[in-house]
């Protein structure tokens, strides 16, 4: 790969650099690092792959965003990462919501690019403990994987006041609980990418 220096925003300094495939046939960009604070340490990382789809007059595959991370507070330390669809559709987010190099939440956007469910891992075992969406939340209380309280609300908001604090939680049955059926989540808060 050869790396190139660039100045994106026109100030006379280098602020990006590019990692291309430099060979005859297959000339494209890898991977970015982008200084946009010009503080001389790169905040955003973005990996790019090749689309699938290209048009007739297409000599060459088109390449896309697939990853970025990027260091939002400016510690050195990646605290959110993003996973792009084609057309720079986001699919998930996880976040370091607070700065400790671990990113306990994940959230799932819809194809109207609206994030309808996150899934909060608060005791760091690689296994979420709340799942929210928008008017319903699943909570793992034992901490076995598998949630078994559940609270509905109006909003986001109210649902997660009710999850915070312990309240109105009630029993969930493995066969009504959202994340272990996907086929009982409603069609406008299914996501584009459903993992779990």
């Amino acid at each position: 790969m050869k790396p190139i220096p660039l100045d994106t925003n026109g100030n006379k300094k280098d602020d990006t650099i590019g990692y291309y495939i430099d060979t005859p046939g297959n000339y494209r960009v890898v991977y970015q690092e982008l200084d946009s604070d010009e503080n001389g340490k790169s905040e955003i990382f973005v990996w790019h792959g090749l689309s699938s789809v290209n048009t007739p007059e297409q000599a060459e595959k088109q390449t896309i965003k697939v990853h970025e991370e990027e260091d939002t507070n400016g510690d050195g330390k990646i605290d959110l990462v993003r996973w792009l669809l084609p057309n720079e559709f986001i699919a998930i987010v996880q976040r370091d919501n607070d700065f400790d190099e671990y990113l306990e939440t994940t959230n799932y956007y819809n194809s109207a690019k609206q994030i309808v469910r996150s899934e909060v891992d608060s005791d760091k075992d690689g296994k979420p403990d709340k799942i929210f969406w928008t008017t319903r939340a699943e909570v793992d209380t034992n901490r076995d994987g598998i949630p078994d309280k559940f609270t509905l609300g109006n909003n986001e908001a109210e649902i997660r006041e009710k999850v915070n604090t312990g309240k109105d939680l009630k029993p969930l049955k493995q066969n009504e609980s959202w994340i272990l059926n996907p086929n009982l989540v409603p069609t406008n808060e299914r996501p584009i990418l459903n993992i779990q």
